[in-house]
């Protein structure tokens, strides 16, 4: 609990803002080396760097989302499907526009994703 604490001071303390930022920067670094193997590309590239990105991203606004919702006393069953909701997140689809050429997530990415999730929130 003291971790989630944190994590929700970060909004207002500028030094711990910073340490929670340079941990989520190493959660993508490691991100992209999952990816990189997965998707057999460089570890550096702007493909695999962008789904690195994002992936952490949707992993830092779980985290301090569910770490609000529990300090807000809700019950933990609650936020429990965190990896999944990363992994498979939901939408209003595609703009009209782009719908032709929607193309579905790969599903490498989605067993990285879960994966890295389950072991960052257990």
């Amino acid at each position: 609990m003291l971790a989630v604490k944190m994590i929700l001071l970060a909004d207002k303390e500028p030094a711990s803002r910073t340490a929670w930022l340079m941990a989520c920067d190493q959660v993508e670094r490691e991100m992209a080396g999952i990816f990189a193997g997965r998707l057999r590309l460089p570890g550096d590239g702007l493909q695999v760097r962008l789904h690195a990105a994002a992936a952490s991203a949707a992993l830092r606004v779980i985290n301090e989302d569910n770490g609000a919702t529990l300090l807000a006393g809700t019950d933990p069953r609650e936020v429990a499907d965190a990896p999944e909701r990363v992994a498979r997140p939901r939408s209003a689809g595609p703009a009209p526009h782009n719908r032709a050429r929607r193309r579905q997530p790969r599903a490498t990415i989605h067993r990285a994703v879960l994966a890295r999730a389950r072991h960052a929130t257990s």
